[in-house]
């Protein structure tokens, strides 16, 4: 009787995921009720906090300082759409429109708002870029650093079975 070989540990690792209660919302809104209720990983599901183990303390401030810029300037944009609803409703007003100062000056105020919420929009959107950019590459840069150290404290067998373009290849990735 042949024996079976074990299967693979890649194989075996598969297993079903359960729903998340935010999967769950996301199948109500956009109606997808025929999905499949389960899907297979290939790997296991991480944490968060697992997500940000090669981040500094200094990296995570910069990720949460980089998203509250995202979140500020995203709620700005609907705030202009709002000041552009008042402006409309300045010029359609019944009252003269020449001359009549009160209208210059509530539509001087609603585009000085304007101006203040694009420079608003500009800067929360340059720091988000900035903050996110620099986390981003204090962790890669991390990330590399511990694959290097990890390479060069292999055996010297492993360097006569592995071509040195796959470290290479591998750093730049």
């Amino acid at each position: 009787m042949d024996e079976v070989s074990p299967p693979d540990s890649r194989e075996s690792k598969k297993r079903l995921s359960p729903k998340t209660i935010v999967s769950l919302i996301m199948d109500i809104l956009l109606c997808r009720g025929d999905m499949e209720p389960k899907e297979t990983l290939d790997a296991e599901p991480i944490s968060v906090r697992e997500l940000f183990r090669f981040a500094s303390p200094r990296d995570v401030c910069y990720f949460a300082i980089g998203t509250g810029c995202a979140l500020l300037g995203g709620a700005i944009q609907p705030f202009v759409l709002i000041l552009g609803g008042w402006i409309t409703t300045v010029y359609l007003s019944p009252e003269k429109k020449v001359g009549n100062d009160q209208f210059w000056n509530d539509v001087m105020l609603y585009v000085t708002c304007l101006g203040i919420a694009g420079t608003g929009a500009f800067v929360t959107s340059f720091l988000q870029s900035l903050f996110l950019h620099r986390g981003c590459l204090n962790v890669v840069d991390t990330i590399r650093n511990e694959y290097l150290s990890a390479v060069l404290r292999q055996d010297a067998a492993w360097f006569d079975v592995n071509p040195s373009g796959v470290i290479t290849a591998q750093l730049n990735e």
